[in-house]
């Protein structure tokens, strides 16, 4: 059985829509989403240590939130210049001049503190949300989406808008104190060529995209976009870039409305559900081509060639070793996956599958 079969499959796990957040992606909310080209966007120094940090995968950790990064975060989100806006009437003179000032800068202080917390609450939020997912489904869902694309793609009369992360990295948030929050790579999961982007644009202009890898340990082999987008055009999938050594908030990017896909510089952490919960285990078959017969006879398509019914044979007595008590209908299924191999065993919920 090749690969193709299982990737025809594999994209049936994927959303290819707007209800897809790894498609369209159209605010960023609370508890889903943190913009970090909102805190990052006119700085360069942080801006190129992020994008190595992604690159290289590097194993110390990026703080993105702590006391040496206070000043330019709040100049990012426009504290201070709101505070003074609030105190511009002219200061009296004198005593009652220092008396104000001081309140003021009290003012000031409150507010940018106030601030500073209310970003770590939001990105607390976050981390407690994708840990209650994670416990519930096994699945872990955060990542950092960095740079995004956007457009449209059709597919007969139906247009979709795409605003999307073109690569998909696999992160952790640490919060050591009050003042800090910091990301690190997470080794256990991959760095991801947004496989929805693809397969809806496979979809839409409709080409094989069933040798391109979407999966990647490390990325060292991309110094950059430009590398990811000349990847993807080998492949016959079209992005337009230009280079860029910023970051921008998400919020700057208008609703796509030109027809191709182009790059946008944002950066959002956030849960991106790549796909339902078999997708995973589905990869892994797909990687290294595991198969049975079960496999195969699941997957196989098209019409089969029905077997002639062996004749009947006389009943024999044999030891199926049950090791717990067993209805008829439990028994048979027993008995059956002997003397067949392959089954596929149905029922509503409380009727015993798990347990036969």
């Amino acid at each position: 059985m090749g690969k193709g079969i299982y990737t025809y499959y594999k994209e049936r796990l994927i959303e290819i829509g707007g209800n897809n957040k790894c498609l369209y992606l159209k605010s960023i909310v609370r508890k889903g989403a943190y913009d970090l080209g909102k805190i990052f966007e006119g700085r360069d120094e942080k801006v190129a240590e992020f994008v190595e940090f992604l690159r290289s995968g590097r194993k110390y950790p990026l703080t993105i939130i702590g006391s040496g990064e206070k000043k330019e975060i709040l100049q990012n989100l426009d504290i201070q210049t709101r505070t003074q806006k609030a105190a511009n009437e002219p200061p009296p003179l004198g005593e009652e001049a220092e008396k104000l000032e001081r309140k003021l800068e009290r003012e000031r202080r409150n507010a940018a503190n106030r601030a500073i917390e209310l970003e770590i609450s939001k990105l607390k939020d976050l981390k407690r949300e994708i840990e209650e997912i994670e416990k519930e489904t096994g699945r872990y869902e955060l990542y950092i989406g960095y740079p995004f694309v956007f457009g449209t793609l059709t597919q007969g009369f139906n247009k979709t808008l795409i605003k999307a992360p073109l690569m998909l990295y696999p992160v952790k948030i640490d919060i050591p104190d009050d003042n800090t929050v910091e990301l690190s790579l997470n080794e256990a999961e991959k760095i991801h060529i947004n496989p929805a982007l693809i397969f809806a644009y496979a979809q839409s202009k409709r080409i094989n995209v069933d040798g391109i890898d979407l999966e990647f340990d490390d990325i060292s082999q991309f110094k950059g976009v430009g590398d990811v987008i000349k990847y993807l055009s080998d492949a016959h999938v079209k992005i337009d870039w230009n280079n860029s050594k910023n970051v921008y908030s998400y919020d700057r990017f208008k609703e796509p409305t030109e027809r191709e896909l182009s790059v946008r510089y944002a950066a959002v952490l956030g849960r991106f559900p790549l796909s339902n919960s078999i997708y995973n285990d589905y990869s892994l078959l797909e990687k290294k081509k595991l198969t049975n017969d079960a496999v195969s006879e699941l997957l196989r398509t098209g019409k089969q060639k029905q077997k002639k019914p062996a004749k009947a044979k006389k009943a024999k007595f044999t030891n199926n070793y049950i090791v717990r008590m067993l209805d008829y209908a439990q028994s048979q299924v027993v008995k059956k996956v002997d003397e067949m191999g392959n089954m596929v065993i149905y029922g509503p919920p409380g009727t015993g599958k798990s347990q036969t």
